[in-house]
This record gives structure tokens, sequence and C-alpha cells, in this order.
């Protein structure tokens, strides 16, 4: 396993400089965002997010799938060929369909639908974005699926530089567009062309490099659609329940309400995109890592593993409920230098929800890894349609807070009942059983 470990602790230092410029961009980008664009078109921004977002689902969770089948093939260089380069077509296609249904639901009134009433100027400037966002988010997620392949060959911290220089990119392009461009199109081509910019120059690097040059992008095999197809609508299910619970929830919230009034909300969801982004410094390689370990049965790697993440991700998710529980609007008023009016009983809420987001997305790395995606996909599409339901019935009766409280509910019912009904029992015999290998 130390070929494991090594990958695992060049991807950690790597994942902990590109979060921490990450986190800047974060500190950055929202009072940067709200001063040149004024609090209602910030919140058509956090909408139109929400309503595009779906464009990511065009990769199909085919580069999560290489994660999976990529460390099943050995030392077979042909075959790894073939599954990365019919992974990138498959993509590819999916990727181009979602942008052609996007372009026509955005030139269809169905954007009219979330913005009633907004002067023709605005709609108009509304329709260009959405555009714009929906052309790049394809792209970018197109070009993940070679992402993914160097993930999974435990290569993780190559990406991670890509995404590092992304991220400058974006801290800069952000700065141009609130001085001398604010146009909601424009934060959109700064915050998206980031990745965007990345993952092109991480496909160049990938069919180039030494290392992964042997791998051609084009290799084409019939034969693997199937198990990619299958491993990669697993995958695409989690990432389409991620979509509901992170993007399309504060959308909602907003038609149900007015883009002012969700504001408040989608920051406090970017507060948590945060706490998640530190832990994903951890998670992102353990997952190829941890499916390395379980397919060589490496039990004791396992163990030490496991637990080390579970107390780094149990720490992260109380700070960051105790921050959020006790002064979520007070970091929100520093954040953006604007008054934030949420009741104590929204920061509590959030404040737990947060915690065990942040449990759920280890726990959903740890099953992931063992190859229960299915069980783990079912249970995470179940959870999102309830947020859904459940959000919208409670906002209905109680405003925002209705909206949190039901994706709380959500949560703990599916996430709670899987994890404490399979994972618990599933990893209890086997941490028992690891040993020290001789």
């Amino acid at each position: 396993m130390s070929t494991t470990n090594r990958g695992v602790r060049a991807a950690l230092w790597a994942a902990a400089l590109n979060k921490s410029v990450a986190l800047v961009l974060q500190v950055v980008a929202v009072p940067l965002a709200v001063g040149a664009l004024g609090i209602e078109r910030f919140g058509i921004f956090l909408m139109l997010y929400g309503l595009a977002g779906w464009a990511t689902l065009g990769n199909a969770g085919l580069g999560q799938a290489l994660g999976q089948l990529l460390p099943r093939t050995g030392n077979d260089d042909g075959r790894k060929s073939e599954l990365i380069g019919t992974a990138i077509l498959l993509s590819s296609c999916g990727s181009f369909a979602i942008l052609c249904g996007g372009i026509l639901l955005a030139y269809s009134g169905v954007p009219d639908l979330f913005f009633p009433g907004v002067p023709p100027k605005l709609s108009n400037e509304i329709s260009a974005s959405l555009l714009v966002m929906l052309v790049l988010l394809s792209a970018h997620s197109m070009l993940a699926t070679i992402e993914g392949a160097q993930i999974a060959l435990l290569r993780s911290h190559v990406v991670i530089g890509f995404r590092l220089a992304g991220t400058v990119f974006a801290i800069l392009s952000l700065f141009y567009a609130a001085t001398l461009s604010p146009h909601i199109a424009a934060f959109v081509v700064a915050l998206v062309g980031g990745p965007l910019l990345a993952s092109f120059l991480h496909a160049i690097y990938f069919a180039k490099a030494p290392s992964t040059k042997t791998y051609r992008l084009t290799n084409f095999a019939l034969l693997h659609v199937r198990v990619l197809v299958y491993q990669g609508c697993a995958f695409l299910a989690i990432s389409a329940a991620s979509f509901i619970t992170g993007h399309l929830c504060v959308a909602v919230l907003g038609f149900l309400t007015s883009p002012t009034e969700v504001v408040e909300f989608g920051l406090f969801i970017r507060l948590l995109v945060v706490a998640v982004s530190v832990v994903s410094v951890l998670t992102q390689p353990l997952l190829p890592a941890i499916v390395h370990a379980h397919e060589g049965r490496d039990n004791y790697w396992l163990q030490r593993s496991l637990k080390r993440a579970f107390w780094f991700c149990l720490s992260i998710a109380i700070l960051f409920a105790v921050a959020i529980g006790i002064g979520g609007s007070r970091i929100l008023e520093l954040w953006t230098g604007q008054p934030v009016h949420a009741p104590p009983v929204f920061n509590f809420l959030f404040g737990i929800y947060g915690l065990l987001v942040v449990l759920s997305h280890l726990a959903g790395t740890i099953l992931a890894g063992m190859g229960h995606v299915g069980r783990l996909a079912a249970v995470t599409v179940i959870e999102a349609i309830l947020m859904i339901v459940l959000g919208t019935a409670l906002t209905l009766i109680a405003g925002r807070e209705g909206m949190i409280v039901g994706m709380l509910l959500a949560l703990t019912l599916c996430s709670g009942s899987l994890y404490l009904g399979f994972l618990l029992p599933l990893l209890t015999p086997l941490l028992k059983q690891a040993a020290r290998p001789s």
C-alpha cells in the first residue's frame, strides 16, 4: 500500500493548497458580487446557478465510474485506455444533449416562470446569462471525465494543481467583472470559466504527459459501454440528488418567495460549501484509495485511514455547527457588508444541517469506495425528493425557515437510516478483523 499512501499524501498537500486559494475566492466573490450587482441581481445570480447547475449532469457520473473500474484492471493498460476513451465519448454525447435541452428550455419561457415581472432589459440579461452558464457548465462536465480518470489513477494532485490555476484565474476575473463589467453574465464567466479553463488545460496535459499519454482519449470500445453506463447511472443519480439539495432548493425558494429573500439562504449554502470543501481535501483522494485497499483486502490500512478520516470530518462538522449555530448571521454580515436578518432558530437549524451534511459526505465516500454505490444512490435520490417535497410544503407554511426544516428532516430520515442501518454493521467486523500486515 505504499503507492496508495504516496498518492493520498501528495493529493492531501495539493488539495490543502488549492482549498486555501478557493477559500480566498469564496471570501472575495460574495462581497464583490453583492456590491457590483446589488441584492436583487445577486439573488437572481444564485437562482440562475440553481437552474443551470443541472448541466453538470451531462457527465452522467462517468468520471466517478472510472474511479470504480480502473483500479480493477490491474496493469492492463489496454483495458484502461478503452475504458477512458469510451467514457469520454459517452460523456461528450451526454453533455451535448444536456446543452441542447437547456438551450431549448432557456428560450421556451421557463425562466420567466422563476422571474416574473422583471423589466425587459433585466429579462434579456437573465436569458443571456443563463445561456452562457449552460454552455460553460456543459463543457466543464465533459472534461470532468478526464479528471475522473486521473483521480482514479491515484494522481489527483495533478488535477488539483490545475484547479488551483483555475481558481487564481477566477479571482482575477472577479475583480475585472466587479470594476469594468458589472453584469450577471460577467460574474458567470468569472466563476464558471475558471474551473473550465483548469479542466481544459488538464485535458491537454493528460493527452501529452508521459505517465498518461499511452491512454488514447479516442479509444472507444463497445464492450465497455454497459458496465460504464451501469456504474455511471448510480453516480448520476447521486449527482442529480446533490444538484437538488445544493442548487434546486435555492431556485425553488426564490420562486416561492423572491430573489431578495433567497440571498441569505443562498449565502448560508455557500458557507456549507466551504465546510464540505475543507472535508473534500481528504475525501477526494481517499475515495480511489479506499477502492484500491478494498480490492486488495488491506483491512489494516482501511482501519487506520477511516478512523483518522472520521475524527477529522467530525471536528470540522462540529466546528461548523457551533460557528453557524451561534454566529451565522454575524459571519454573513462581516462577509458581505450587508445587514442579515436571519433569526437565531434559522442559524441553529442550518448549523445542525451542516453537521449532518459533512458526516454524510464522509459516509457516502466510504460506501462508494467499498462498492455499495447502488444502495447509496437509491437512498440519496429518495432523500433529495423528500427535501424538495417537504421543503416546498413547509416553505408555503413558514417561509424560508420551512425550507431548511424540510431539508433537515429528509436528511435525518434517509441518511440516518442508511448509515446507522447499513454502514456501521458493514464496518464493524472489518475493523475488528484488521491486523497489521507482517
